[in-house]
């Protein structure tokens, strides 16, 4: 705690996280937001992003969707994956932000080549349904399986969806199935009622 005092960002960020997530010490959003805001205010992109989640959920600070936005953006200025996610979500959805799909891929593709899963899903997701981009099947599989294959539930149902129907892929009903059965082992509902249709 001395050095977070002192002003050494590391330690500050690493104290909010303590007090954000119960590591050792009672839980306390509004002591965590302090932390990370002294962290978030010296350029810590991941205190940023924290902050910004904070902020978006009314956790230890009021609820403020446009400061989480701009702690968001801050970080994903910076290349932060989760806030560059977050950035294109809130672009996507368009809540208390002037919905922008083409603003929404660019943070989700961004994330995404990071290694980001959801975002790969997303950025598949926006190459199926031609949403901020031109429609190319063949480019949402690409971003499905790249999620698909770190384990990622939706995308692996999204891959069983696109061999069922052979859009960007040929159509195989066999390998439609793998891939439902893959989300669906993982206990998630809509790929287990895939499997479930399928017989």
């Amino acid at each position: 705690m001395k050095t977070a005092a002192q002003g050494d960002v590391n330690a500050q960020f690493d104290l909010g996280a303590m007090y954000d997530e119960v590591g050792g010490i009672a839980q306390d959003y509004q002591t965590a937001a302090e932390w990370y805001s002294m962290a978030a205010d010296q350029g810590h992109a991941i205190a940023q992003h924290y902050l910004g989640f904070l902020y978006q959920h009314g956790k230890g600070v009021p609820l403020d969707s446009s400061k989480a936005m701009e702690w968001y953006l801050k970080a994903a200025d910076q290349g932060n994956a989760n806030a560059l996610f977050c950035v294109g979500l809130v672009y996507y959805h368009g809540k208390d932000t002037p919905q922008d799909c083409t603003k929404a891929a660019d943070c989700y593709f961004k994330a995404a080549a990071q290694g980001h899963t959801s975002a790969q899903n997303y950025a598949g997701d926006m190459y199926c349904n031609g949403r901020g981009v031109l429609q190319d099947y063949v480019k949402a599989v690409e971003w499905y399986l790249k999620s698909a294959y770190q384990g990622y539930a939706s995308a692996q149902k999204n891959m069983g969806h696109l061999y069922l129907s052979g859009r960007g892929v040929s159509q195989n009903y066999e390998k439609a199935m793998e891939w439902y059965m893959k989300a669906a082992d993982q206990g998630y509902a809509s790929a287990q009622y895939c499997v479930g249709s399928m017989y």
